[in-house]
C-alpha cells in the first residue's frame, strides 16, 4: 500500500514537471506598440456582424472596468445595440425588462442573474 502511494505521488510529480516545463517558453513580441491601441481607437469594420469579448479572469475588477468601457465605446461609436451574456434566462429577462421598459433598477436587474461574476458595480453602471 505504501509503495502504491509513493508510486502515485511520483507519477503525479513527474507529470506536473512535464506539464509546467512548457510554461514560460514564449517569445517576446518585437515592437508590441503596433498591436496596442486605446479603447477610443476601436474601429469595427462595417461588415462585422458579431463581436466576441472574452476575459482572462472572472471577477477581476480591472477586467470588469475594461469590459464596461469597451461596451460603452461600442454603443457610442460603433452603433452596437445587442449584447449577449452567458447567464440564466430569468435573469436575462429581468435585465431586458429594465433596459426596454425601465422596470426596477439596474442593481435589482443585475442581482437577479445566477452568475455572481456579473454582480459588480461596473455591470450596474453599464446603462
Amino acid at each position: 500500500m505504501i509503495i502504491l502511494k509513493k508510486s502515485s505521488l511520483l507519477i503525479v510529480a513527474i507529470s506536473l514537471f512535464f506539464f509546467l516545463s512548457g510554461c514560460g517558453t514564449g517569445e517576446t513580441v518585437d515592437e508590441a506598440d503596433q498591436y496596442i491601441s486605446t479603447i477610443e481607437q476601436i474601429d469595427i469594420p462595417d461588415d462585422i456582424k458579431v463581436i466576441g469579448l472574452g476575459e482572462a479572469t472572472h471577477g477581476n475588477i480591472e477586467f470588469q472596468e475594461l469590459k464596461k468601457d469597451v461596451f460603452e465605446v461600442l454603443v457610442k461609436n460603433e452603433n452596437v445595440r445587442v449584447f449577449v451574456l452567458e447567464g440564466d434566462f430569468g435573469g436575462g429577462q429581468q435585465i431586458n425588462q429594465f433596459i426596454l421598459n425601465g422596470t426596477g433598477t439596474a442593481e435589482e436587474a443585475v442581482n437577479t442573474l445566477d452568475y455572481s461574476v456579473y454582480k459588480t458595480e461596473q455591470m450596474i453602471d453599464l446603462r
